[in-house]
Parts: C-alpha cells; sequence; structure tokens
C-alpha cells in the first residue's frame, strides 16, 4: 500500500495560497512520521507525538472534519460542542 505521508512546495510555487514570494513548505498529513523536505528531498524524519496508533481500529465508526475560511465559525463552533450546547 502507498501512502501520501508529505507534500513538497517549492518557493513561490503557490502565490495565491501561500502569498508572493513564500519560502518552501513542506505540509505533513498527519502519520506516524513528520517530514521536512528541502527542494524535494526528504532532510529530517521525526515521530509524530500526535499520532493516534489505533485510529482506525474497529472501534472508531467515524472521523470528522470542520473546514471554513478564516471567521467562518469553525471555533466557535467547536468551543460550542466542547463546552455543551446550549
Amino acid at each position: 500500500m502507498i501512502k501520501l505521508a508529505a507534500f513538497y512546495i517549492p518557493d513561490g510555487r503557490l502565490p495565491k495560497t501561500f502569498g508572493k514570494g513564500h519560502k518552501e513548505i513542506t505540509i505533513n498529513f498527519g502519520g506516524k512520521n513528520l517530514y521536512h523536505l528541502t527542494d524535494g528531498e526528504i532532510t529530517s524524519i521525526v515521530q509524530n507525538q500526535f499520532y493516534i496508533d489505533d485510529l482506525f481500529s474497529d472501534t472508531i465508526s467515524l472521523v470528522s472534519c470542520i473546514v471554513g475560511t478564516n471567521g467562518s465559525g469553525k471555533t466557535t463552533l467547536l468551543n460550542e460542542i466542547s463546552n455543551g450546547y446550549h
């Protein structure tokens, strides 16, 4: 099985997303290890301290995410959920 663990974006490649003249970016996708890439080559690997070993076990039936633009209310919604909806 092949997994996409990290994605490398070279300097200035996505100015509309990361700003004009942005530095290279490594986006990790939350696996067991976190990678840092330079010029598209792996330069370091560290263990992801937040990795949940059995996240996709038989005891977990649903994983959801909340996405949206800045200011759309993601944090407010999560605060309501964590504090108990009133």
